[in-house]
């Protein structure tokens, strides 16, 4: 493992022509100022993985590929560790491509001191020569605890106690295929409410 100075700012390159439809290389961004040293903001850096540390929150991305495979928040692990790694934390872009490559470059994860959360967002960078493709949708998806996290708030107005994924499968199937009555729900208070879900 490897202590980068709080003045480093390390870059993964990714390669000119990316190889796959994943994320294929980030940045990330713990200097605040230019060379100013910032206390309490740590990278490291492993052989296939990149760990920021603010103290409050702890992140690890895989690399190159720039997946979260960690977020932990004053020591408790906030994504499912059952999942395997690639199914907890990931851009899920959604775009039409004759080329069996990808066509742009994504990706950014900046972590800021004293902060208990940390930013992403993607710039979507389609180089000269690349092949031409169709963005359809793009959002980050994270796999929480489901040992934690029970409740869900959209909106002041639309929260509430969310039912189990195990719940789809102890439910009575309706006549459409994402709804399912719940029967038997891991929370009793749920019972003979709809559960609907369009990944099916």
């Amino acid at each position: 493992m490897k202590l980068l100075k709080r003045t480093d700012t390390p870059t993964v390159q990714p390669p000119k022509q990316p190889q796959s439809a994943n994320i294929i290389g980030f940045h990330v961004f713990i200097c605040n100022g230019g060379t100013r040293q910032i206390p309490g903001l740590h990278l490291y850096i492993e052989d296939h993985q990149v760990v920021m540390d603010n103290g409050f929150v702890k992140v690890t991305l895989s690399t190159p590929e720039g997946l979260v495979t960690g977020i932990s928040y004053k020591g408790v692990e906030v994504l499912e560790n059952r999942n395997e790694e690639t199914n907890r934390g990931y851009w899920d872009i959604v775009w039409n491509n004759t080329s069996a490559k990808s066509s742009c470059q994504m990706d950014k994860f900046v972590m800021l001191p004293q902060s208990s959360g940390f930013y992403t967002y993607a710039i979507l960078e389609h180089l000269q020569g690349w092949p031409d493709f169709d963005v359809q949708e793009a959002r980050i998806a994270f796999k929480l605890q489901e040992n934690i996290f029970h409740y869900m708030a959209m909106s002041d107005q639309r929260q509430r106690i969310m039912p189990m994924p195990v719940d789809r499968g102890t439910g009575e199937v309706l006549d459409y295929p994402e709804a399912v009555l719940l029967t038997h729900p891991v929370n009793p208070d749920l019972k003979d409410e709809g559960f609907f879900s369009i990944e099916v």
